[in-house]
């Protein structure tokens, strides 16, 4: 207490309703209480407020009594805020929207309950809430050539986008809406690094505070590439670019950089060394721009031979051909495919071909009809087609062929004429100079062949032929063949003896049948003999052959006059070496069994009848420098009798085989019991 008997404490109060009483102590003695007086203590007056303003919403927060209600007062707003009460950790947080724009003041307090209900009020606080329009934000862009732009801004705001300086718009305004705006480029910026645009929303007079700089970095897309455009072994490449960019190109085969500059967006090159054709290659190109460099394009070609244009060069233009045809050309491409094409119908004449090699071509056309024709050669490689120059000609029936007899050649009195044609067709067959066929009607086979059979005299004989078919019912005939002269002979004649194969010796009688009157020439190199053939059909003659031993064949012909046959061929085994029989002795009586022995050479011989070779008497009996000997393997017949030997010959130059010698009579007598025989 002090001296004027004036007191004051300090006391730490709780906000709400409290009541004090005064109670004194004066030399440790207690007075008596005062009467008690009642308090309305205030919460704290709240000095520190945050304002945050997002959009369209306004938080308030800060700190103050737990428990007690926050009240903020916004003079003339018919926006009435929430009143929060404050958390135990002393924290609060109103949040308000559609507040105006502009400077608000405004005012904030918070109570507590004195439990009577009223309110105990802490002094307001007096603030001013600038509610400015918001920048813009969450600003964004696309990387196309022509960008779009977007963002996040206050909702019915108009936002402006704007070329640094401002004196150009860069896209045209656009209104928020839900709190998002886009818009999209006035024209095609293309590849760009870093540029700006700058940002602010408008909503009524009032605008965002701020310029919002948004850069914008657009990188060059990679460029296009086209099909190359044929030019041999070295295409031009081409493609789109940005305008005046600077284009890499680059190859799988080729480690060197090309460039290439790209002039109202195309670009184009073509590389100074050939690619090799028929080989898959990859080109890889980017372009450079504003100093960024795109992606890259790769595509994969392959260079194609230049076609080449086929030549027909048979048949000629206009000429008569035949129903089958091999047409032939030049200016063929290995691996190409050939066909050929009737331009008058435009129908294919031929199935599609496969060359096998480079320049001359064939292509085989069948089934022809009598007309006129116009071709052209098609040779297609890889999607690609060239055409030849048309050819006419003229689809006839041609003239057949002969081919036996030949020109100058021979044929037997009784022979067959052979020929080609046109299957189904009809053979005429003239002797020049006559007023009606010789042979007719002679029918071509489905093989193209024709024959017929036909008799002449010997002589000279000049004859042609033509052919007739019938299509449509209407018959065509051919031209006539060339004249085709020859010469009409005798048979060759038939040799009996010796037969192919036969062994004989230096004397030898050729024998067999021919027509009679003919003569017969047997000749073996410069030895020869003749004979006239017989009425009974038969002739004969002797040879003394003068050649070595060995495989020989005998020339017989038959002539009349001036005209011979062809010559028949007969082999025969020339012996020339002469063994000899000693035993059984010319005149000799003998007994069965029969002993034979003589003389030769180093080989193997055999004993056979004198009128039956197959008859063997004694086979493979060794012959040495001493002679041979041995006894007949079956007995003889009784009687006369003789017996031929031959053998084999090793070395020398007789040949592989002696000649037959046959053995002097002797005669074969019954056995007479006890009686040795010689």
């Amino acid at each position: 207490m002090g001296a004027a008997g004036i007191w004051e404490v300090q006391v730490t109060l709780k906000p709400g309703n409290h009541s004090l009483a005064v109670e004194q102590i004066a030399s440790g003695k207690r007075t008596e209480r005062g009467a008690p007086r009642a308090f309305k203590i205030r919460p704290a007056r709240i000095d520190d407020i945050k304002v945050e303003i997002i959009e369209k919403s306004i938080t308030f927060s800060g700190t103050g009594y737990p428990g007690a209600t926050v009240v903020i007062t916004v003079p003339g707003s018919p926006v009435t805020l929430p009143q929060p009460v404050v958390t135990a950790d002393g924290k609060w947080e109103i949040k308000a929207t559609d507040l105006p724009l502009g400077k608000l003041p405004a005012s904030i307090l918070q109570k507590v309950s004195d439990n009577a209900s009223g309110w105990i009020e802490s002094l307001p606080y007096n603030f001013e809430i600038n509610n400015s329009l918001p920048d813009v934000y969450a600003v964004s862009s696309t990387d196309d050539y022509q960008p779009t732009f977007s963002g996040k801004g206050f909702t019915g705001a108009t936002v402006r986008l704007f070329n640094p300086g401002g004196g150009s718009q860069a896209a045209p305004e656009v209104v928020v809406r839900n709190g998002e705006w886009q818009s999209k480029a006035s024209q095609q910026w293309g590849p760009t690094l870093n540029r700006e645009v700058h940002i602010k929303q408008f909503l009524d007079r009032h605008q965002s505070l701020n310029w919002v700089k948004h850069p914008v970095t657009i990188p060059p897309q990679a460029p296009t590439i086209d099909l190359p455009v044929e030019d041999g072994l070295s295409p031009t490449f081409s493609g789109t670019c940005w305008p005046n960019a600077l284009v890499n190109i680059a190859f799988n085969d080729d480690p060197a950089p090309y460039n290439a500059t790209g002039t109202a967006g195309i670009w184009t090159f073509r590389r100074p060394t050939e690619f090799k054709h028929d080989i898959t290659y990859t080109i890889t190109v980017s372009q450079t721009v504003a100093t960024q460099t795109s992606t890259v394009t790769t595509k994969s070609f392959t260079v194609l031979r230049s076609m080449i244009t086929p030549v027909i060069t048979h048949p000629s233009e206009e000429s008569d051909v035949g129903h089958e045809l091999v047409i032939k050309g030049s200016g063929g491409m290995k691996g190409a495919t050939m066909q050929v094409r009737d331009v008058v119908y435009d129908k294919n004449l031929s199935a599609s071909q496969v060359l096998s090699s480079d320049g001359d071509w064939e292509v085989l056309v069948r089934s022809l009809n009598l007309r006129s024709y116009g071709i052209e050669a098609h040779q297609s490689d890889k999607n690609r087609v060239s055409k030849s120059k048309r050819l006419n000609f003229n689809v006839v029936v041609l003239p057949p062929q002969i081919t036996q007899p030949t020109a100058g050649g021979k044929l037997p009195r009784t022979a067959k004429l052979k020929g080609l044609g046109r299957p189904g067709a009809r053979v005429q067959v003239w002797v020049v100079g006559a007023t009606k066929p010789w042979l007719e009607d002679i029918v071509v086979r489905a093989d193209g062949q024709w024959e017929c059979e036909a008799a002449s005299p010997v002589g000279v004989k000049n004859i042609r032929a033509l052919q007739s078919f019938e299509e449509d019912g209407t018959q065509h005939h051919s031209r006539f063949t060339d004249a085709v002269q020859y010469s009409v002979v005798p048979a060759a004649p038939f040799v009996e003896t010796p037969v192919a194969g036969q062994l004989i010796g230096q004397r030898v009688v050729v024998s067999g049948f021919g027509v009679p009157g003919d003569t017969v020439k047997v000749k073996l190199g410069a030895v020869q003999a003749s004979a006239v053939v017989m009425a009974d059909r038969t002739w004969s003659m002797n040879l003394v052959l003068t050649q070595t031993g060995g495989m020989h064949s005998l020339e017989v012909t038959s002539a009349l006059d001036e005209f011979e046959s062809e010559a028949a061929q007969r082999p025969v085994v020339l012996g020339t070496f002469v063994p000899s029989i000693d035993i059984p002795a010319a005149g000799r009586r003998v007994e069965n069994p029969l002993l034979f022995a003589g003389r030769g050479r180093t080989g193997v011989g055999e004993i056979v009848s004198w009128y039956d070779p197959d008859q063997k008497w004694l086979a493979d009996v060794p012959v040495t420098g001493n002679g041979w000997r041995g006894q007949a393997a079956t007995p003889l017949s009784l009687g006369g009798q003789w017996v031929r030997f031959s053998q084999t010959l090793a070395g020398g130059n007789e040949g592989s085989h002696s000649a037959w010698v046959i053995s002097p009579r002797f005669e074969v007598e019954p056995e007479i019991p006890g009686k040795a025989g010689l």
